[in-house]
């Protein structure tokens, strides 16, 4: 199974494109894909797969399912060894098992955010080619924090002194913000999805999303570096 990667689809059964835009970067770079529904009946992976990608979800991060405890525990003890990337909510679970604190943020975030990498991110592979006028897309209402327990190095934060991007060790890392999110998927959801349109008015004024389509090339380096180099730098198909 090393020619394929496990996406790990956190959605319980809700639409989204993450999966998809997930499986279409796992494919760009050669690997099969296996996808399990984590938080249906699909069961956990197995460390024979090439890489892990944990795929983000609704809900809440510390829901109380039978899932949850099994998977975290399953993360951390893989996590040495099995290549694996968070993203949103997978993030957050990688985050937890590893002893970082999940809180509800003052506000939720919605939209393009640029990407403030620390000291360590600015050198760490996985975010170092990006430019400076990066900025990644974002849907959450929940931030990692730091505790005296946390293991693992912070390479971006956000605005409210979350951390956003994070590496767990030399196998194991993720982002909170979408990388898999491409320039036209979001330019398409802005655009067709009057649903999207008014949150994004509502966290950010009237001209909000006209703002965001402005930027929206800025994204092209999150999408085409973060999973793509690390799935090279992780794994051989």
């Amino acid at each position: 199974m090393r020619d394929t990667v496990c996406i790990l689809d956190l959605n319980a059964g809700v639409p989204n494109q993450g999966v998809g835009l997930l499986e279409a970067l796992v494919t760009e770079a050669g690997f099969g894909t296996v996808i399990l529904d984590v938080r249906g009946d699909a069961g956990l992976p197995g460390p024979g797969h090439a890489a892990w990608l944990l795929s983000g979800g609704p809900g809440s991060p510390l829901e109380e399912a039978t899932w949850h405890p099994a998977l975290v525990s399953h993360l951390l003890a893989h996590a040495p060894t099995q290549p694996m990337f968070g993203v949103c909510m997978g993030f957050q679970l990688l985050a937890l098992a590893h002893g970082w604190d999940l809180r509800v943020l003052r506000d939720g975030h919605f939209g393009l955010y640029p990407i403030a990498r620390t000291e360590a991110g600015r050198s760490d592979p996985l975010l170092a080619a990006l430019g400076p006028d990066a900025v990644a897309f974002e849907q959450r209402r929940w931030g990692v924090f730091s505790t005296t327990a946390s293991r693992g190095t912070p390479l971006a934060h956000g605005p409210e002194g979350d951390v956003s991007a994070a590496r767990f060790g030399p196998h194991a890392a993720g982002a909170v913000f979408h990388p898999e999110a491409h320039p036209d998927a979001v330019r398409r959801f802005l655009t067709e999805d009057a649903a999207a349109r008014d949150k994004a008015v509502q966290l950010h004024g009237p001209n909000a999303a006209t703002h965001m389509l402005q930027t929206i090339d800025h994204l092209h380096g999150t999408w085409a570096h973060i999973i793509p180099g690390f799935l090279a730098r992780q794994a051989t198909p």
